[in-house]
């Protein structure tokens, strides 16, 4: 969030030298690295999730240099591992690593389009997702090193224990949804976008009401059509 606050206090003075902006349609493609943390209350979070995000993002500028944009990404999110569980509510898990998570998500932004040369322009942002669940894996174990095995997030998974007895690892929520704050800076057809997304939705609602996600991602893209 510091970037936003830097760019808050800067724009004033950014806006008052700008050159003016063509208005049109702008249309590409961008990948990189996302960094996912879930905030717990709960669960206990060793560290985050390294992932990857890429995108097809289509946009339009007006004269008055306001920008809408929206279009379509895949993001990968998730945690290295979650303790804490209820030994109560499920005493055949202890611990869950290697918690993958992919989604798609739709974004809806609005930004300001700032002209810094013929060639270069930074437009900050700010709007909402909305994402579903698509796929995903993690896994599981006791603390007693008894039982181990691969679950899909995304869908009840059975449990059997040697003893018989039967459980069930209830899924995560497959709905996604929250505020989005960022920034490109676009050098010709070329551009580098940073994103700081923030779920307001449960993930984990089966086991820790406070599991949300917060995601960081950098890509670099490239535009098939600009004005």
């Amino acid at each position: 969030m510091k970037f936003i606050l830097v760019l808050l206090v800067l724009l004033p003075s950014v806006l008052f030298a700008q050159i003016p902006v063509k208005s049109g349609w702008n249309i590409g493609v961008d990948a990189g690295t996302a960094y996912n943390h879930m905030t717990t209350k709960e669960l206990s979070l060793n560290r985050g999730h390294w992932g990857i995000t890429a995108g097809v993002t289509g946009s339009y500028t007006f004269r008055n240099n306001v920008m809408l944009e929206s279009g379509l990404r895949f993001t990968d999110k998730g945690s290295d591992r979650l303790t804490g569980f209820d030994p109560q509510q499920t005493p055949f898990l202890a611990s869950m690593t290697l918690n993958k998570l992919n989604y798609l998500e739709i974004p809806f932004m609005v930004g300001y389009k700032i002209r810094l040369s013929n060639r270069v322009s930074i437009t900050p942002k700010v709007g909402a997702y909305y994402g579903i669940g698509v796929s995903g894996w993690g896994f599981i174990e006791n603390g007693f090193n008894t039982f181990g095995g691969k679950i899909f997030p995304f869908e009840d998974n059975p449990i059997t224990l040697g003893d018989g007895s039967q459980y069930t690892f209830g899924s995560y929520e497959n709905l996604d949804g929250g505020f989005l704050f960022g920034m490109d800076l676009n050098i010709w057809q070329m551009t580098c976008r940073i994103a700081y997304g923030m779920s307001l939705e449960p993930v984990f609602n089966s086991y820790d009401s406070s599991n949300k996600h917060r995601t960081l991602s950098i890509s670099v893209g490239y535009y098939l059509f600009k004005r």
